[in-house]
């Protein structure tokens, strides 16, 4: 699956969460932060894109992970939710806690599934 069909994909599935989360909460601003992180999660493809010295095409393609070798995937962590998650029970911002955990969810499911990915 080429790059920029994974996130039209990442961005349907937030879609779907961020009209959940409207749905539960009636906030916008939440819907739409579910929007943003479903989609710019993976900011931190970037930093291999640079490292891999790819051009335009291969970030477009998503060839550049093969040419490297390589994935720095910061962002893309199980484990950054536990820190997450005790700042959110420290600061009782549930909707908040929620909506993010479910986008950040919902990025991380779609490329454990899509990528020839491992735990």
């Amino acid at each position: 699956m080429t790059f920029m069909m994974q996130e039209l994909v990442h961005f349907f599935v937030g879609l779907i969460i961020a009209i959940f989360i409207y749905w539960r909460y009636k906030k916008i601003n939440l819907a739409i932060l579910v929007l943003v992180i479903s989609i710019f999660l993976d900011i931190d493809h970037l930093f291999d894109f640079v490292l891999a010295k790819a051009q335009i095409t291969d970030l477009i393609s998503g060839t550049y992970f093969k040419n490297s070798g390589k994935i720095y995937i910061l962002l893309h962590s199980w484990e950054l939710l536990i820190p997450w998650w005790i700042y959110i029970v420290w600061s009782k911002k549930y909707p908040l806690g929620w909506a993010v955990t479910l986008a950040f969810l919902g990025h991380l499911l779609v490329d454990q599934f899509t990528y020839d990915s491992y735990w």
